[in-house]
């Protein structure tokens, strides 16, 4: 047999927070002072060769080429997480420039264990500092970036000219040539330990260059046990790895990849390194080293020439970033404030006698038409004839179904209540004691005490002129706080949308 009654619908819980301004108010001054005392967030801006630097001296331009090249390209800030985040994987491509700091032996066994989750290594380094030349070492390669730096012959007698050039001749397989200017560059050794399968892809004339070191210059030659040539760009190939080393990173950053001269030819240049070492797009994982490069405070550029560490925009929101945050402008206003308190003590009793009268005057006219109400004294039957009216004229609102119901509305609603409650139990909507009373006529007493102090709490709320938080939706608070009288009021035997409900009360 089919159960044809369906099963009450349980009324949704609405629950109504109303926060006190001066709650609200210490919780937002006691926020401050701990956003304060924490300090502005450490946003550092990245300066010299990082791909995550997009001023003149940062190589976020090959981060892009890059990514315009390969579908999975990432930057690494902590070679340990790559590790755990990387899989398997076909090729892999990493790509390190000009780093400051050497590694450490957790990065690099890091970099190795990577090397051993891919079938085929493959390794871009663009470097001048050999910070790169433990990285070489750890794959089993035999080149190295000696380090020392390489001078134009005619620079010689001024090495702290940092404004130097020199001329290397680029020659790939496959056809690329090009004859380009070295800026801050080093040489390539060969060690005992490189293999047979070594490719010289760049070099510089050693009777053009000179090698400054201690304070002391020699020509290139003296060093390279006379040779011609000293090699400034290598490819070593090994089994499952290539490595191709080009030892002078400063070519690859945006101001030389952006330099509407020159900008082109250094740019293929760095296209025909990676298409020499990667032959073929397929899958490859690229892993772009930024590890190794400091993050300076934004406020520590603005003494020297910001366009070097960051574009204008990215300064910007670095700065809008310290404007906003509370440790910037709440210190100076407290001061300012106890600036000026000083000031009013100090300027006599007379300006504080003043000054506190008026204080009281502005709270009292701002507290007193909350607090009293003016009422003139009426005839019972004139009183009663009014409130007939007001209610008769909410009723008709909500019989209607008008939805504009406002907070007016409401505090015409709880006052009639308020006098049908004295009326029939001789006891108050405002007095506390109504709870005990609804109780004893039957009602729940946790709905009670619900009732009483959702009334009162939206009163109070009605009648302030400027609460806090506001309650937007009155129309609809209106109808739910009708509906609750209805209910209650039912449990004292009478009734607010009934023909002979409050009128008949207020009539009688």
């Amino acid at each position: 047999m089919l159960n044809l009654m369906s099963e009450p619908k349980k009324a949704r819980k609405e629950v109504l927070v109303l926060v006190p301004t001066t709650t609200f108010l210490a919780l937002l001054v006691a926020s401050l002072i701990a956003v304060v005392e924490l300090g502005p967030p450490s946003i550092g801006v990245p300066v010299g060769a990082s791909p995550l630097n997009t001023g003149k001296l940062g190589t976020s331009k090959l981060l892009y080429i890059l990514k315009e090249r390969f579908g999975d390209v990432q930057v690494v800030r902590d070679w340990l997480a790559a590790n755990k985040s990387v899989g398997a994987c076909g090729k892999l491509l990493i790509v390190i420039v000009s780093p400051e700091k050497p590694f450490t032996e957790k990065d690099l066994d890091s970099i190795k264990s990577l090397s051993k989750k891919c079938s085929t290594t493959l390794l871009f380094i663009a470097d001048e500092t050999g910070h790169s030349n433990t990285v070489l070492e750890s794959l089993g390669f035999g080149v190295r970036v000696d380090g020392r730096l390489l001078l134009e012959l005619s620079q010689a007698q001024a090495p702290g000219n940092a404004s130097f050039f020199l001329k290397a001749l680029f020659n790939y397989p496959g056809g690329y040539s090009d004859e380009l200017y070295l800026d801050k560059a080093s040489f390539i050794e060969l060690t005992n330990e490189s293999s047979n399968n070594i490719l010289i892809l760049g070099v510089t004339s050693s009777r053009e260059v000179v090698l400054v070191g201690n304070g002391t210059v020699k020509i290139v030659g003296e060093l390279s046990g006379g040779s011609e040539v000293t090699p400034v760009a290598v490819l070593e190939t090994g089994e499952r790895r290539k490595a191709l080393v080009i030892s002078d990173g400063s070519i690859l950053t945006n101001q030389v990849l952006e330099d509407e001269t020159w900008g082109r030819r250094y740019e293929r240049l760095l296209k025909e390194s990676i298409d020499l070492l990667v032959n073929e797009s397929g899958n490859v994982l690229v892993l772009v080293d930024s590890t190794k490069y400091e993050y300076v405070d934004p406020a520590r550029l603005l003494n020297s020439n910001p366009q070097l560490y960051a574009d204008p925009l990215t300064l910007a929101s670095y700065v809008l970033v310290r404007l906003i945050h509370p440790s910037t402008w709440f210190p100076p206003t407290i001061d300012l404030i106890n600036g000026l308190s000083s000031r009013l003590f100090s300027a006599g009793t007379l300006i504080l006698v003043v000054a506190a009268t008026l204080l009281g005057l502005i709270t009292a006219m701002m507290v007193l038409p909350r607090t009293l109400e003016r009422v003139r004294d009426q005839a019972m039957e004139s009183v009663i004839s009014k409130d007939y009216f007001t209610l008769a004229d909410l009723r008709e609102k909500i019989l209607v179904g008008r939805v504009s119901l406002g907070k007016e509305d409401f505090i015409t609603l709880y006052e009639i209540v308020n006098e049908v409650f004295k009326d029939v139990v001789g006891v108050p909507l405002s007095d506390e004691r109504l709870i005990n009373v609804l109780t004893s006529r039957g009602l729940d007493p946790v709905k009670a005490r619900r009732f009483w102090k959702g009334m009162n709490g939206t009163y109070s709320k009605a009648r302030k002129r400027f609460g806090f938080p506001p309650i937007i939706m009155w129309g609809r608070l209106v109808k739910k706080r009708i509906a609750e009288c209805e209910e209650v009021l039912n449990s004292v035997g009478t009734s607010l949308l009934k023909d002979l409900g409050f009128e008949y009360v207020l009539m009688r």
